[in-house]
C-alpha cells in the first residue's frame, strides 16, 4: 500500500481544487422565490364589464400547461368555461360566455407551476370575485295568482299571471325564459318601470285545465344580471265551473231599442213578437248566432240582445195555429269557454190567429154573410152600359203597401151561371183603411124574367195565398157566391 501525506499549503490547495471540481459538476442553483399576480389583485373586487377578463403573470416565464392546468375560475353553478391568451410571462382568461353580474366567481391557483429557469411557483391563490355589481341577482317578489289558485279563462284582455320582479327587467330575456303549459299564445304587458309584467293570452284559456308556468334561469335583470333560481307554479280554470243553460223563453217585441216581455211563453207568440231566449249566464255570440233553430224551418234574424238574452224575429212573421219545435245546440259556450251539457228542445204553437174576413159588405149596403160559398147573397148590380158593381171587405189585420197590392190582385170576380154571362172586369181597387178594401167591377148584367144571373167573388187562402203585413193569410180559399137582383 502507498502512502500519501499532504502538509500545510498544499491540504488547503487540494481543498481548493476538490470544490472547483464539484461546483462544475453541479451548476449554480437558483433560490430566487417566483411571484404571481392576478387582477383582480384582492378578494371580492368587481370587475368592470361582462367583457373584462382575469390575469395571472409569473416572475418567470412558466410551463404554460402547468399553469393552465393550475388555474380555474367557478361559479354557484360549477366550473366555467374560457380561453387563455399568453403574452409572454402571463396570460389572460375569457369565459366562453358573458360574466353574469352579481354573482359570486372565484378564481384559483392551485398546485405547483415549474418555470422554464427550473424554479417552481408553489403560491396558493383562492380569490372571490364579482363583475358588474356585487349586490344580490335579481329575483321574483311574487306573483298572483297563487300557485293552485282557481281562475277564470280571461282572454278578454285580462291577465291569466302577474310577476313582480325586485328590480327592473331585461324584457326580452323574461320573453325567452318564460313558458306556460298547455301552450297558449300570450303577450307581456309591461309597467313603465320593467319590474312588473302581466301575461295576458290572445285567446280565451280551455275551461276546467290545469296550467303550468315556469320562469327559468336564462331571464336576466336589465344590467344582464340573471334571476336567482328558476320559479314554478300553477293555476287551474275552474272558477266558472257550472254550464250555461236555457233559463226561460217567452215572446219579446223591440220598444225604445229596448226588448221588452209580452207573453210569458212561446204560446203568447204573436203577430209582430218575436221569441226570446234568456240563458243562466252570459254566452258566446259567436257560438248562439248559428245554434238556435226552428223546426219547420222558418227564414229569420237572430240577434243577440244582451251576453245572456237572443231574440228570433221570423222574416215573414209567424204563421197562422203552425206548430214549432225551438232547438237550442248543446255547442252554446258561456264565457269561461263551458257549453251547455245538452241540448234544449220546446214545442209551441203560436197564438197567431188566421186572416179572417169579417164582412163583406156591397156598395148599395147588401151584407154578403159567410164566405165559403154554402150560399148566394143578393147584391144589387148598376144598369147598363156599366153594370157596376162595390164590394167592401174588412179583415182581421191590417195590411201594408205591398200586402195591399198583393191582395187586390189575389181578388177576382168571375161570371158563373149562366155561361153566356160576359165577364167582369175590375175597375178600382181602393183602401179606405189598413184593413178594408173595396174593388169596383164592371160589364155585369142584372137578372131578368128569362134568367137569374150568378157571379163568384174567390180570394185563395193557404200559405200560398195573399198575406197581411204580419204573414197572417185565410185558412182556406174564400168564396162568395153572388145573385144580381133584378
Amino acid at each position: 500500500m502507498r502512502r500519501f501525506s499532504i502538509k500545510g499549503g498544499g491540504l488547503i490547495a487540494a481543498f481548493l481544487t476538490f470544490s472547483a471540481a464539484t461546483l462544475a459538476s453541479c451548476g449554480l442553483v437558483d433560490l430566487r422565490p417566483v411571484a404571481v399576480t392576478t387582477a383582480p389583485a384582492e378578494a371580492y373586487a368587481t370587475l368592470a364589464s361582462r367583457t373584462d377578463p382575469v390575469t395571472v403573470s409569473f416572475s418567470a416565464e412558466p410551463v404554460r400547461l402547468d399553469a393552465e392546468r393550475a388555474f380555474s375560475v367557478r361559479s354557484p353553478a360549477g366550473t366555467v368555461e374560457g380561453d387563455f391568451a399568453w403574452d409572454g410571462a402571463g396570460f389572460s382568461w375569457r369565459p366562453v360566455a358573458l360574466w353574469d353580474p352579481g354573482v359570486r366567481y372565484r378564481l384559483t391557483l392551485d398546485g405547483s407551476v415549474r418555470t422554464v429557469d427550473g424554479r417552481e411557483a408553489r403560491e396558493r391563490i383562492d380569490l372571490p370575485f364579482f363583475v358588474g355589481r356585487s349586490t344580490a341577482p335579481p329575483f321574483l317578489e311574487s306573483y298572483d295568482p297563487d300557485h293552485g289558485s282557481s281562475v277564470g279563462v280571461s282572454g278578454d284582455g285580462s291577465a291569466a299571471l302577474t310577476l313582480r320582479f325586485s328590480e327592473p327587467m331585461d324584457t326580452l330575456t323574461v320573453r325567452e325564459a318564460f313558458a306556460i303549459n298547455p301552450s297558449v299564445a300570450f303577450d307581456l304587458e309591461w309597467n313603465e318601470s320593467k319590474d312588473v309584467v302581466r301575461v295576458v293570452p290572445r285567446e280565451r284559456l280551455a275551461p276546467l285545465a290545469q296550467y303550468s308556468w315556469t320562469l327559468g334561469s336564462e331571464a336576466r335583470s336589465r344590467d344582464g344580471a340573471p334571476v336567482a333560481r328558476t320559479e314554478k307554479a300553477g293555476f287551474v280554470t275552474d272558477l266558472d265551473s257550472e254550464a250555461p243553460s236555457v233559463e226561460r223563453t217567452f215572446a219579446a217585441v223591440l220598444s225604445g231599442g229596448e226588448w221588452r216581455e209580452v207573453a210569458p211563453s212561446l204560446s203568447g207568440l204573436d203577430a209582430g213578437h218575436s221569441l226570446a231566449v234568456r240563458f243562466s249566464e252570459a254566452v258566446v255570440e259567436e257560438s248562439v248566432l248559428s245554434c238556435l233553430r226552428l223546426e219547420p224551418s222558418l227564414p229569420g234574424r237572430v240577434c243577440v240582445a244582451s251576453p245572456r238574452l237572443v231574440v228570433f224575429t221570423p222574416d215573414r212573421g209567424w204563421g197562422p195555429e203552425e206548430p214549432l219545435a225551438l232547438s237550442v245546440s248543446a255547442d252554446v259556450e258561456d264565457l269561461s269557454g263551458i257549453r251547455m251539457s245538452q241540448e234544449y228542445r220546446e214545442r209551441f204553437t203560436p197564438a197567431v190567429p188566421f186572416l179572417e174576413i169579417v164582412s163583406a159588405t156591397s156598395g148599395s149596403g147588401e151584407d154578403a154573410g159567410v164566405l165559403d160559398g154554402s150560399a148566394s147573397n143578393l147584391v144589387t148590380v148598376g144598369g147598363v152600359p156599366d153594370g157596376l158593381l162595390s164590394m167592401t171587405l174588412h179583415f182581421s189585420a191590417a195590411f201594408g203597401a205591398e200586402a195591399k197590392v198583393s191582395m187586390a190582385d189575389a181578388a177576382s170576380l168571375s161570371a158563373f151561371f149562366p155561361g153566356s154571362l160576359p165577364a167582369p172586369s175590375l175597375r178600382s181597387v181602393s183602401w179606405f183603411s189598413d184593413d178594408s178594401m173595396t174593388l169596383t167591377w164592371e160589364g155585369l148584367r142584372r137578372s131578368d124574367a128569362v134568367s137569374t144571373n150568378y157571379y163568384v167573388l174567390a180570394i185563395p187562402g193557404g200559405a200560398g195565398g195573399a198575406k197581411c203585413s204580419a204573414g197572417l193569410y185565410l185558412e182556406d180559399d174564400a168564396t162568395l157566391i153572388l145573385e144580381a137582383k133584378e
